[in-house]
This record gives structure tokens, C-alpha cells and sequence, in this order.
């Protein structure tokens, strides 16, 4: 299975975050998280920054965060890919918005056919789910999870240090209340099949 990564940096993407003749195998917490749910049979093959794409495109008309899934569908289904993966950041309960387009669109890619879709929202920011992973409890319900995160004696600091929590944690000890996480990692399951 041949995947497409979206993310905001280097945390979600990894190497992928550099441009392509920069870009190094360094793996970010969504490809660590995929490794976790199914470990074999699908490769990342192209990525995509958030920030990379055109916010105005001929044709495509309405929120942000629609324009861009879309936008990463359509790349992947042109480059005959079998799936996009991402995660995106809700930051802030004034989001909802976003949050409610983000689901929608992936709802309405998935019934137009072509690559399935592995992604949402996490609430509130990525180091919400990397305390869940932890076993941190209420992490989706704080504001600024980041500032929790760095109060933890065994804080990540970089990109390799939450790959190292993912890759640590066990998926079913996952505090029932990080629903956001525990979401995406069940599409991820349902699209890449039972752990072989």
C-alpha cells in the first residue's frame, strides 16, 4: 500500500517535512503511529506540508482545511496512491469549524472513491495525544497540552524523543478519554487491515 503524508512539521512528518531533495528517514509520530497499527505492507512515498499548498485554487472554493484535503486526495489519487495520512492540529476550542470541515471532507472524499483516508483532528495539539500515549489521562481536554507535556520529567523534546513515546506506548492502554487519538488510530486499522 502506497501512502501520501500530510502534516504541519517536522513533529507529524519526520524527514518528510524538507523538501524532496532534503528529505532524510527519519520517521515522525504519524508514521511511528502507523508502524505501531500495522507494522508491514505499506511505504510513505510522497508528503505534503500544509503550508506547501495553494490557498487559492481555480475551482475549489470554501474553507481552508476542506481546500487542502481535498487537494491532498486529488495528489494522491493523480499519483496513484492508495491512501492519505494525516493528523492536524485543532488548537483551540474556537476551532469547531475546523474540526466539522475536516470531518465532512474526508466523509465526501471517501464517497467520491480513490485513496482511503487515514487522518483527523487532534484536540487540542499533537503533544495532546503523545500525553495519552503516556497514559496521561485529560489530555484532549487541556488547553495547552504542550505546557503539561514539558512539566513531565520524561518530556519529549524533539521529534525522535515522541517517536520513542509511540513507539514505547501500548495502543490499548490508551486513556478512554483521548477519543481524538483513539479515532484516527481505529480508520488507520480499518484502512491498513488487521496487524499482520
Amino acid at each position: 500500500m502506497k501512502l501520501l503524508l500530510a502534516g504541519e512539521g517536522a513533529n507529524e512528518l519526520g524527514g518528510w517535512h524538507h523538501e524532496e531533495p532534503y528529505r532524510t528517514d527519519e520517521p515522525g509520530v504519524i508514521e511511528a503511529l502507523l508502524k505501531k497499527v500495522h507494522p508491514h505492507g505499506w511505504a510513505i512515498v510522497h508528503a505534503v506540508k500544509w503550508h506547501w499548498i495553494h490557498k487559492y485554487c481555480v475551482g475549489m472554493h470554501g474553507a481552508a482545511e476542506k481546500r487542502n484535503i481535498e487537494y491532498v486526495h486529488h495528489k494522491a489519487k493523480k499519483l496513484g496512491l492508495d491512501a492519505v495520512v494525516f493528523v492536524r492540529d485543532r488548537d483551540g476550542k474556537k476551532n469547531h469549524k475546523r474540526q466539522r470541515d475536516i470531518e465532512y471532507t474526508i466523509e465526501s472524499c471517501e464517497q467520491t472513491g480513490g485513496p482511503a483516508i487515514i487522518g483527523g483532528m487532534a484536540i487540542e495539539k499533537l503533544e495532546a495525544w503523545i500525553l495519552a500515549l503516556c497514559g496521561e489521562h485529560n489530555s484532549e481536554s487541556m488547553n495547552k497540552p504542550e505546557n503539561r507535556l514539558a512539566d513531565r520529567e520524561d518530556c519529549p523534546k524533539n521529534t525522535a524523543e515522541m517517536v520513542e513515546v509511540v513507539e514505547g506506548a501500548d495502543l490499548d492502554r490508551i486513556p478512554s478519554d483521548a477519543r481524538s487519538l483513539r479515532a484516527w488510530l481505529d480508520r488507520a486499522r480499518s484502512v491498513l487491515g488487521p496487524q499482520s
